[in-house]
């Protein structure tokens, strides 16, 4: 869908490939089949792809780009899953497009977080990146506009206290069934 979108706009002279560059980096990336896609849609120029890189050289490239791209569970009638990457994605503040049906996980994520944009179908697609390619041009950035607070609930450190906080209640419970099993 990304690349059909971006191939539309540029023959419609809505936005110029030039100022584009679509960078794709990961060991689940099925080379073939994106080079093919990548070539059908006369994107060869602006598109780079690479295997795994460094975690420091990774979190380095997402600080500096202006959209970070995640690609969401694709079946409308599951929830969907977080992956450690939505909340890497999350801790760089930078807007975030997410390409998959509403109402996924992801969807709630960005909706509560203000980080990002779940975009399901082309014309949501296209004006996202529209408006985005407009910022971009006047301002030389697209701005992120995530509520902070909202996306620190969401960090490291606060994950780890709800962990605690339900390991802590699963053990206190254990611990007085135990007790009471016994009494």
């Amino acid at each position: 869908m990304l690349f059909e979108t971006l191939a539309s706009l540029a023959t419609n002279g809505q936005i110029d490939l030039n100022k584009i560059d679509v960078r794709l980096y990961g060991r689940n990336i099925d080379q073939a089949s994106l080079h093919s896609a990548v070539a059908r849609h006369g994107l060869r120029r602006h598109v780079i792809t690479g295997g795994l890189l460094a975690r420091a050289e990774v979190l380095e490239l997402q600080r500096e780009s202006q959209i970070l791209l995640t690609l969401d569970w694709m079946d409308e009638r599951q929830p969907g899953v977080y992956t450690g990457k939505i909340f890497e994605y999350l801790a760089a503040g930078r807007p975030i497009l997410s390409i998959g049906p509403p109402g996924s996980v992801v969807d709630s994520l960005l909706q509560e977080t203000g980080a990002g944009r779940q975009c399901g179908s082309v014309p949501q697609l296209k004006a996202f990146l529209l408006e985005s390619y407009a910022e971009f041009d006047r301002t030389k950035s697209v701005s992120y506009r995530g509520d902070r607070e909202a996306v620190k609930k969401h960090d490291h450190v606060a994950m780890a206290r709800q962990f605690s906080e339900i390991l802590d209640s699963v053990a206190t419970q254990g611990h007085a069934h135990h007790r009471q099993s016994q009494g």
